[in-house]
């Protein structure tokens, strides 16, 4: 990964993830799918598919703590998604949650 980044942004990444030994493959196909999530969790939401789009972004929250991306801006988006997603569906109480 490394090499990659050093080649296509002519950086060194210094980051823990590629200081970890984590096995890339498998943390690069976490990547993609947390990618994925993004776009899957707007388009559920947007369908009125409340709930499964929570359940994605707990998937989600999960993924940037594996992959070690949970900076406190990164799950603030997420669980705004979430409180959103609660609001859109009437649960007041999951929407401040979500928010707390």
């Amino acid at each position: 990964r490394r090499k990659e980044l050093k080649e296509r942004f002519g950086f060194d990444c210094e980051c823990a993830c590629c200081d970890s030994g984590v096995r890339v493959p498998f943390s690069d196909a976490r990547r993609v799918h947390l990618k994925h999530l993004d776009g899957v969790i707007y388009d559920k939401a947007s369908r009125g598919k409340h709930k499964a789009a929570i359940l994605d972004v707990e998937e989600r929250l999960r993924l940037l703590m594996d992959e070690m991306l949970d900076s406190p801006a990164a799950v603030a988006r997420s669980c705004n998604d979430a409180a959103q997603a609660a609001a859109h569906a009437g649960d007041a109480e999951a929407q401040r949650t979500w928010l707390a």
